[in-house]
């Protein structure tokens, strides 16, 4: 899958769901498994920099623009758009390729 394919060749995977839960804690400990020492601080900085509402041109998270790049920026709204057939093959590709901290 593109995912074992991407694991081969990364350092590191990186997930929505938990940097938004954790915040610049998981950012820096991500980017330490990639061989990238970056402070609590500098790791904030970088996730308000580039926060949703940023780069969003101020739309909140939960609030859909189909035609921006920048869909939703919620957590889990693949649920949203993958019939119940997508979801039963896709949910276990995700929690297969899990990275543990």
């Amino acid at each position: 899958s593109h995912v074992q394919a991407w694991q081969t060749l990364s350092h590191a995977t990186i997930h929505y769901e938990r940097l938004r839960k954790e915040g610049a804690e998981y950012l820096a400990a991500c980017l330490a498994q990639a061989g990238l020492q970056v402070g609590a601080s500098k790791a904030h900085e970088a996730l308000e920099f580039f926060k949703f509402e940023k780069m969003a041109e101020g739309r909140k998270a939960g609030e859909a623009d189909q035609k921006s790049f920048f869909r939703r920026g919620a957590v889990g709204d693949w649920n949203n758009h993958l019939n119940e057939a997508e979801q039963t093959l896709f949910a276990p590709v995700v929690r297969s390729s899990a990275f543990r901290l």
